[in-house]
């Protein structure tokens, strides 16, 4: 990997931590697709890659919270969609740190109302994907706040449509979609 100098772009598939350790040895990645079976251990190596800008990590083996918080010191990170068996509203806790993010994906998992209090404070975030998660009204108004969002997807999730227009409400420019 360390003959590629100037790739800046890359998608990977089938890779362990292993392979991402090796994918660590190339400084000039600043968007990565990743897929394969790796661990808390493969995401630190990830962290290794500080000129990383968007980031797609699906893992079939489990990675806990604790691992995702090494990708929270990507300090260019703008885009994430993380995603693994058990992905819950603790793995959003680390997403917090994430002050850079605009686009965030968080879909097809087990995260609820809770999760959506860790994303608060994502000023930036204009890009929203909650697709197929357990959110539902009650959760909404922690979004309120950011007042960036341009795109939010609700669909297939147990959010209504009144709820969804309360939040287009609240949140002025926004294009919500969904809602049942």
């Amino acid at each position: 990997m360390k003959s590629l100098p100037s790739l800046d772009e890359l998608r990977v598939s089938d890779l362990d931590d292993a392979g991402l350790k090796h994918l660590a040895e190339i400084p000039t990645l600043r968007r990565l697709i990743v897929r394969g079976r790796f661990t808390d251990e493969g995401l630190a190596e990830l962290a290794k890659l500080q000129n990383l800008q968007t980031l797609t990590v699906h893992s079939d083996e489990k990675f806990t919270p604790e691992g995702m918080s090494h990708l929270a010191r990507l300090p260019n990170l703008t885009r994430f969609n993380p995603g693994c068996p058990g992905f819950t509203d603790a793995h959003l806790a680390p997403v917090a740190e994430m002050k850079n993010l605009v686009y965030l994906r968080i879909t097809g998992n087990d995260v609820t109302d809770e999760g959506l209090k860790h994303l608060s404070g994502l000023a930036k975030l204009d890009d929203l994907y909650l697709k197929k998660t357990g959110i539902t009204d009650e959760g909404l108004p922690h979004l309120y706040g950011l007042t960036n969002l341009d795109w939010v997807d609700f669909q297939q999730t147990n959010v209504t449509k009144e709820a969804v227009a309360k939040f287009k409400a609240a949140v002025p420019g926004s294009r919500p979609a969904g809602g049942r």
